[in-house]
Order: C-alpha cells, then structure tokens, then sequence
C-alpha cells in the first residue's frame, strides 16, 4: 500500500501532504488488525504492540486509542 506511494512519480507539495495523510491512515488501521489477530499471551501482545507502534510512527495519543480499541475487541 504505502510502496505504491513512493513509486509514483514527483507530485506537487499539496498531493504528498494529502497521501501522507492517508499513508498514516492505512497504518492505523494494519496497526488495528494487527493487534487483534495477534496471540492472547499478554507478553506478545505487549511486545507486538510495541513493535507496531515503532514501526508505523503512530503517536501516543493513536497508541492509547489503539489499546482501547483492542480491549472493546475481547
């Protein structure tokens, strides 16, 4: 997903603000289905939630809604 973004070719300022935007988006969401589909061992899931975060760049305030989204989920 977030690979097709960089093989495009050069687009104005405006257009990579608006797909970065989006790229944030679409790992949210990964990050989001990641965590469900994970192992219910609390210790890979503490260990792939902190892993997801890392490599998705998502802030703390995403990571929070992350965890209470994934305690709805149980």
């Amino acid at each position: 997903m977030c690979a097709s973004l960089l093989l495009r070719p050069y687009v104005k300022p405006a257009k990579i603000r608006i797909n970065f935007i989006f790229s944030a988006s679409q790992n949210f969401i990964f990050a989001k289905i990641g965590l469900i589909n994970l192992s219910k061992n609390r210790a890979n899931f503490e260990h792939g939630r902190r892993r997801l975060i890392a490599q998705s760049g998502i802030a703390a305030n995403d990571a929070k809604r992350l965890e209470i989204l994934q305690n709805n989920a149980k």
